[in-house]
């Protein structure tokens, strides 16, 4: 799965949950796809051109189509389980052969793998404050699936930093600032490129409490209250 972008692996996930629920007989509707996922049928196209060369850690490829239909050969086996207990309203138990080889040890990949499984049990979407950010900028998790699957991004590596907190004060303090909608950042540029771990985001660039303290601080421009140089103000009496 490291061989995937954020999108290819949301996208991925997406086809696995639906190999799933169909029985491994997932229809292509790439047109309805890109419409649910908000991008274009070229790029889920692209997409399952990659999936189809790509192989997981058994060798198999991530997906295969036959005609109209695609299958997920990784599903098999929990399929084939669910489809054993389904005979004659009983519950079967997968036949398993003697294994005379002994197990192989496992390649750097698919350590890798399991790293990141446990790690990403151990982190669990904050969809309330994920959300609160995208609606800031104008999005939705619905409306602008690329950038709802950069910011989940953004929190996974900021979480594994140890710097999620900081983020949510510096995004907190920057809403506060930005309150009169006056220079705001676009989504990107606030948080920054995937290709360079988010550290270029604009939210890291500027301490933004102090800025807002700054600005809390500094004693607004007295007015005139409309006096002209030289004249008594309206209502004044003349004591001369």
């Amino acid at each position: 799965m490291f061989r995937l972008n954020l999108a290819e692996r949301g996208f991925y996930r997406e086809l696995i949950d639906m190999a799933m629920a169909s029985d491994n007989k997932t229809v292509l509707e790439t047109d309805i796809w890109a419409r649910e996922f908000a991008c274009t049928e070229e790029e889920i196209l692209s997409y399952l051109e990659k999936f189809k060369k790509l192989t997981d850690e058994n060798g198999d490829a991530l997906i295969k189509i036959k005609g109209d239909v695609l299958i997920i050969p990784s599903c098999e086996n929990r399929l084939n389980l669910i489809r054993g207990g389904k005979k004659g309203g009983e519950t079967s138990k997968p036949t398993v052969k003697p294994n005379s080889k002994p197990f192989a040890k496992p390649n750097g990949n698919q350590i890798e793998r399991e790293k990141e499984i446990e790690r990403e049990k151990e982190i669990k979407r904050d969809s309330v404050f994920e959300d609160s950010v995208l609606n800031f900028f104008g999005l939705t998790v619905n409306n602008n699936y690329q950038q709802a699957q950069t910011l989940s991004a953004f929190v996974y590596v900021q979480t594994l930093n140890g710097r999620i907190e900081y983020f949510k004060t510096q995004f907190a303090d920057y809403k506060k600032l930005k309150a009169d909608g006056k220079y705001i950042h676009s989504f990107q540029n606030f948080i920054g490129d995937q290709k360079e771990q988010f550290s270029n985001g604009v939210w890291d660039s500027e301490n933004w409490g102090a800025k807002l303290v700054a600005i809390s601080d500094t004693p607004s421009t007295p007015s005139n209250q409309g006096f002209v140089l030289g004249a008594k103000p309206r209502g004044a009496v003349n004591h001369a």
